[in-house]
């Protein structure tokens, strides 16, 4: 059951970063590739086996018409960590880069249960930036998790769990991040 509602959470949540919405029509750079965003994942976090970084470019557009063509890559990690009595713990790393188009994600939380009954919603500081985090607390431990961080309104770095003990468990993955290497990759500033 864990494992089956894991897989739909990240899925879901993967799915809800691509939706876009239209841009302002001042120039925009394209995406960056999904090779790059992975570079800006961590490549390990302590007491988890990290999976292998996956994820996908897409674009729209002709070649005529680069400056209007819409792009968006993102890059995923999965980290798992199994205690001796069995008990499993996610935690999912998603970098997403909308290209010339606005990132929309808050329209897809009350769908994934992030803001169902029980369920905690603040703004946080991670790396400098402003996050906002979500948990949904189980019996022992966070049931769902979520820190996102905008770095404008085109990219976003989702940190998601499961299973894990304490929030700042899911702060601490979120803070292993380059922001500012990530801004730079895309040619902004803070």
């Amino acid at each position: 059951m864990m494992n089956t509602r894991i897989s739909l959470l990240f899925g879901l949540t993967l799915a809800a970063s691509v939706v876009l919405s239209a841009a302002p029509a001042r120039a925009q750079k394209a995406a960056l590739d999904w090779p790059t965003l992975a570079q800006f994942l961590p490549d390990s976090i302590s007491g988890f086996v990290a999976g292998e970084a996956k994820g996908g470019s897409r674009a729209a557009g002709t070649q005529a018409d680069t400056g209007r063509a819409a792009s968006f890559s993102s890059a995923r990690r999965n980290y798992v960590r199994e205690t001796p009595e069995g008990e499993q713990s996610f935690i999912a790393v998603t970098i997403a880069d909308g290209g010339r188009s606005r990132i929309e994600l808050e329209p897809f939380l009350p769908m994934l249960g992030y803001l169902d009954p029980g369920t905690t919603e603040e703004s946080i500081e991670i790396g400098g930036r402003r996050a906002t985090q979500i948990i949904q607390y189980g019996e022992s431990d966070i049931a769902l998790g979520i820190i996102y961080v905008r770095l404008g309104d085109r990219m976003l770095v989702i940190v998601q769990g499961e299973g894990v003990r304490e929030v700042a468990d899911l702060q601490a993955v979120a803070a292993l991040v380059d922001y500012d290497g990530l801004e730079r990759a895309r040619g902004g500033s803070r």
